[in-house]
């Protein structure tokens, strides 16, 4: 494509994914880049228990994708676990078993369809350059209230003791006591 080079195209819901190929490696492969992940947006919108959705915005456009609650549950634990995990350590934070490998990656290869580039693996993470938000409810224990996904119970529980914040929250400064002056900004 022109002012993109080479590029290669992945049907998604309601039309194509054009994801430029980063130009060939030392060792002569040609992968594709982190989506170009460079500047690339996902935002993971937790607000509706019955309505998780996925949004992403990057340079080839924007687009948006309801999620399961397994989707939702596996996102979640991507954006607030950077680092990264191996498919045992998302299995056993999924169903305290880590033995369910297998499920957890078909599910996280039904993720690359609508996410490509963005989702790395080895160990499983979102890219590193990509922004993550993740938008939560007001109420911590309504955040994903039917999972029963042990990482999930320690989220919540973890939010609501204040000692963990979902990534793009904007924090909250404590409430002021009385009489206390109007903080300046």
């Amino acid at each position: 494509m022109p002012g993109l080079g080479e590029c290669v195209l992945e049907p998604l819901a309601d039309g194509w994914l054009v994801r430029p190929v980063r130009p060939p490696t030392e060792d002569g492969s040609g992968t594709v880049s982190a989506e170009q992940a460079e500047g690339a947006g996902l935002r993971l919108d937790l607000r509706r228990a019955d309505r998780p959705e996925l949004s992403v915005r990057g340079a080839a456009g924007s687009w948006s994708h309801p999620l399961s609650p397994r989707h939702a549950e596996l996102l979640l634990l991507l954006a607030t676990g950077r680092e990264g995990s191996t498919a045992a350590q998302l299995a056993e934070a999924l169903f305290g078993d880590a033995g369910r490998t297998v499920t957890v990656r078909a599910e996280l290869s039904r993720l690359r369809r609508y996410l490509g580039g963005l989702l790395a693996h080895r160990p499983y993470r979102i890219a590193e350059s990509v922004l993550v938000t993740v938008d939560g409810p007001d109420d911590p224990y309504d955040l994903l209230p039917a999972s029963s996904a042990p990482a999930v119970r320690r989220l919540r529980a973890a939010l609501a003791a204040g000692t963990v914040r979902l990534p793009g929250a904007v924090p909250v400064p404590p409430p002021r006591t009385p009489g206390e002056a109007p903080r300046s900004c």
